[in-house]
């Protein structure tokens, strides 16, 4: 019960120091309360009157040697047009705020940590970190009365330090989140709004989400910047599986189409370039596969079946004809592919198609076990690969190196590879660029699962915590 009053005492303050409208309140999980409701119906003015930017803060403990990461901490924002957001650090510290650019104030509570407000200029896209003290068994006696939160006639300066003794340190080098605003519509997306969506996913590292859309179609979803993965489902609709290119916060647009007729086509995500008005259907590209028999250089392969999803997730089907050819069209972005041919192996890729163009791809006869590739026609020669060197720590990305983990995967024409960390906890592993599939695994520790964009040689890190057994 102390908590929870005091975390009422935090909003009161915020909500006494400027005169606004009604406020919006954003869960982790990105539903909307009524609040938030009310308030948009007023978006269309605020977003063409300023852009929002997003914060991806992490709260860190002060106390802590390695700057570990606090989960659980309770986070309300103001930011310069008065707007008030609330949320709850993750298991990785970590939380993301979107709002109007400026002057923004916050105010953090957790139990066993000094409660502190802070006030701290947002003017752009950015990550930053706040850092709080524990509290120690005196100060936790004598705290019942104190807020930690700049009262109203005495707000701090930028970058002072408010009751609580927090601070805030801008650039933050911690993987830096987007924020997807998803307006799901009905039927097409010019279409109404469609509340109650279930929608899940992946995001680029793999880590689940799950929302629904408001009374207003819309959703709030945050990620690790990439491909994402997601699921659309509301009962009485088809439902809607796709994968859509994430590098940047913005808006877009799906829809759904009601469950009859049944061979209702799914629909591609759009991405909106205002609040208002919605930006044109992602343009197709065209992909000619030619397939050949043993390598790319072997003779052409008629009668192969090609079947597959685009990047939006749209099927597609084809087969190749007396030269080996196919011609298939789709959303650009990663496709899926599955080549078929009695008396040779089956194969399954995926394959990065941006622009239209020519591409080969090879099937062996049954008695041979080599996978299946495919490349760029353009130079005539096969897709240069690329080079990553993965460190593998313990605990955290600045933990010690971990020796001996097992990494296993696809690159992204769906070759395997497998490697183990050396001593030093590195790895190295080439293979086809694009959107690789990773899978780490060592006794005594969780396994970790996750999708990286590998477009170029470099070098990357990734950590396994101890197992709860």
């Amino acid at each position: 019960m102390k908590r929870e009053c005091y975390l009422a005492i935090l909003l009161s303050l915020l909500l006494c120091s400027t005169a606004f409208g009604a406020p919006v309140s954003q869960t982790r999980d990105g539903k909307y309360s009524s609040s938030y409701d009310a308030a948009v119906q007023q978006r269309d003015q605020l977003t063409q009157a300023e852009d929002l930017v997003t914060l991806s803060l992490y709260i860190l403990d002060a106390n802590s040697e390695d700057q570990e990461a606090i989960s659980g901490v309770d986070a309300y924002v103001r930011d310069a047009a008065g707007n008030i957001f609330e949320g709850t650090t993750d298991e990785n510290g970590a939380i993301l705020f979107r709002g109007v650019p400026g002057t923004w104030t916050l105010a953090l509570a957790k139990d066993g940590y000094r409660s502190a407000g802070l006030v701290y200029n947002v003017t752009e896209s950015q990550v930053a970190a706040a850092f709080i003290r524990q509290e120690d068994e005196a100060a936790s006696g004598a705290r019942t009365e104190a807020t930690g939160v700049p009262s109203q006639g005495s707000i701090p300066s930028q970058g002072s330090l408010a009751q609580g003794e927090a601070n805030m340190q801008s650039s933050y080098e911690k993987p830096l989140q987007v924020a997807l605003t998803v307006d799901v519509h009905q039927d097409s997306v010019n279409g109404a709004p469609l509340a109650g969506v279930h929608i899940t996913g992946l995001d680029a590292a793999g880590n689940g989400f799950e929302a629904f859309t408001n009374s207003t179609g819309s959703a709030v979803i945050s990620g690790v910047p990439g491909t994402w993965q997601f699921d659309f489902a509301k009962d009485g609709y088809g439902s809607l599986i796709l994968n859509y290119n994430m590098t940047e916060t913005h808006e877009a647009a799906a829809y759904l189409s009601a469950a009859e007729p049944a061979t209702a086509s799914p629909a591609p995500m759009q991405s909106q370039s205002g609040s208002e008005s919605l930006a044109n259907e992602v343009e197709p590209v065209v992909l000619t596969v030619d397939v050949h028999q043993d390598s790319v250089n072997g003779a052409p392969l008629a009668g192969v079946q090609i079947a597959g999803l685009d990047a939006a997730g749209n099927a597609f089907e084809a087969a190749t004809n007396s030269t080996g050819k196919a011609v298939i069209s789709g959303v650009p972005g990663t496709w899926q592919f599955e080549f078929a041919k009695d008396g040779y192996e089956s194969a399954s890729l995926n394959y990065n198609v941006t622009e239209t163009h020519e591409a080969a791809a090879y099937l062996q006869a049954t008695a041979k076990s080599n996978p299946t590739q495919m490349q760029s026609r353009d130079p005539g020669s096969e897709v240069e690969m690329v080079e990553l060197t993965v460190d593998v720590n313990k605990g955290s990305i600045n933990g010690s190196p971990l020796a001996g983990v097992q990494i296993t995967g696809l690159d992204a024409a769906g070759n395997a590879f497998e490697a183990a960390t050396n001593s030093t906890g590195k790895a190295v592993i080439s293979g086809v660029p694009g959107t690789w599939q990773f899978e780490f695994a060592r006794d005594g520790y969780g396994s970790l699962n996750l999708a990286y964009n590998v477009t170029e040689t470099h070098e990357a890190a990734a950590y396994l915590e101890l197992s709860d057994q």
